[in-house]
């Protein structure tokens, strides 16, 4: 098996349709799919490391942000 290397994903750079600034949501990870998942300190990265075949296609995660509204 090939080295897995993990991918930080900017989650606010995903969310493009709130008008509250990044610092002002909370974020939450949902349905991780053969890999782990981990929010860094800045609270709006997310970490990811596929643990499955790359090859099937599965390794996924979804996640929401909210203002608290």
């Amino acid at each position: 098996m090939a080295d897995v290397i993990p991918l930080d994903v900017d989650l606010s750079a995903l969310t493009n349709d709130v008008d509250s600034p990044v610092e002002a949501l909370s974020w939450e990870v949902l349905d991780v799919t053969d890999g782990l998942v981990e929010l860094l300190p800045d609270g709006w990265t997310a970490r990811f490391t596929p643990t499955g075949d790359l090859q099937a296609g599965g390794p996924s995660f979804t996640w929401r942000a909210s203002d608290g509204e």
